[in-house]
């Protein structure tokens, strides 16, 4: 079978270079979540023998140009940004080939992305599109509107995240007083930073540790400069020889894993998730990282609580207290989450083949 990835990417319209340590790409988000997801994906697909090829657009004409130059089945769009005109061009242009679009959120996300539902229902009654979710949450949530709407729930799909990764670094252990913390992700409320903040603060004030709170700067999102303020207030009023906000910015993947793997602990205890690249990268240089229940390939002893900075920093310390075991542990479900994502993809596609 032959498909086809498209991956929209998109200007950072705050970016100010001299604000931040290194940006490493374009100003174009080329190393974003969903770009590096995508990738993921395609290796995985080549190694299963498929036919497969990724391709990055910045705006909606492009893709008709580069549909034509290749011979392929099944086109999937990840997330949801091809607009109704260009989508019903491109059905009425190629009859014969079948559309997906692969959504990365949950409900509780999309509900602030004004617009969402009402493009997936409309992208539910065209003939020959399908809507994928990567969670399962997702998923369920999806047919019950494709229920609700009177469409067949075949149209609703599951193809959910992979992560490319065979070995996993050794835990290190921390015998100085410097404690680097990584928050990392785009900002934006669900994103919970300024919890897990008090988390990190409480756990340097313990333990008499110089806090390097980590995060990421270029990709405030939604509401998100109230959170980057409140951070940067925070921060700034704290003893800076003790606590301190380092902010980076927005760096391609191979230099990210590197500034993981100086870390000594990962927060993403956020409200909502489907996957999270982020927990993945921390996992897969042996660096302890908390989740929230969200991320649920990751077994109960990483997960705390969103709403409860302590619950986030007794976490913190059963992790930081913990040996090799736990990292083994966490690398261990993200393989077995993998051997499932490569399972569930072949056979999704293989229906697609032949149905």
């Amino acid at each position: 079978m032959n498909l086809l990835l498209v991956v929209k990417l998109y200007k950072f319209t705050n970016l100010e270079e001299s604000d931040f340590n290194s940006v490493k790409d374009s100003e174009y988000c080329i190393s974003s979540g969903v770009h590096n997801s995508s990738k993921f994906i395609v290796g995985m697909l080549r190694d299963q023998g498929f036919i497969v090829d990724i391709i990055t657009i910045t705006d909606d004409a492009e893709i008709h140009e580069h549909i034509k130059k290749y011979d392929t089945s099944l086109i999937i769009f990840e997330a949801f940004w091809i607009s109704i005109a260009s989508l019903d061009y491109l059905t009425k242009t190629y009859p014969d080939k079948k559309w997906i679009i692969r959504n990365h959120s949950n409900l509780p996300f999309l509900s602030q992305e004004g617009g969402t539902i009402e493009l997936i229902l409309k992208y539910l009654k065209r003939d020959n599109v399908y809507i994928a979710s990567i969670s399962k949450r997702a998923f369920d949530d999806t047919i019950k509107l494709c229920s609700a709407m009177g469409q067949p729930n075949f149209k609703v799909l599951y193809l959910p995240t992979y992560y490319s990764v065979d070995n996993h670094n050794t835990l290190r252990s921390n015998k100085n007083d410097k404690f680097n913390v990584g928050c990392f992700g785009a900002i934006r409320p669900f994103k919970n930073h300024l919890t897990q903040a008090v988390a990190a603060i409480k756990y340097a004030h313990t333990h008499n540790k110089i806090l390097k709170f980590h995060i990421n700067t270029n990709r405030v999102e939604d509401m998100g400069w109230g959170i980057l303020e409140n951070l940067r207030g925070l921060f700034s009023n704290l003893d800076i020889t003790r606590y301190r906000l380092v902010e980076h910015g927005w760096l391609n993947h191979d230099d990210f894993l590197k500034l993981v793997s100086t870390m000594d602990i990962g927060l993403q205890v956020s409200f909502t998730e489907t996957f999270n690249i982020v927990a993945a990268d921390f996992v897969s240089q042996g660096i302890p990282i908390v989740v929230s229940k969200q991320i649920d390939w990751l077994p109960k002893n990483f997960v705390a609580d969103p709403t409860d900075a302590n619950s986030i920093y007794f976490k913190m310390e059963s992790l930081l207290n913990s040996n090799q075991e736990q990292s083994s542990t966490a690398f261990a479900f993200l393989k077995k989450n993998n051997e499932s994502s490569i399972n569930t993809w072949v056979e999704t596609l293989g229906k697609l083949n032949n149905g």
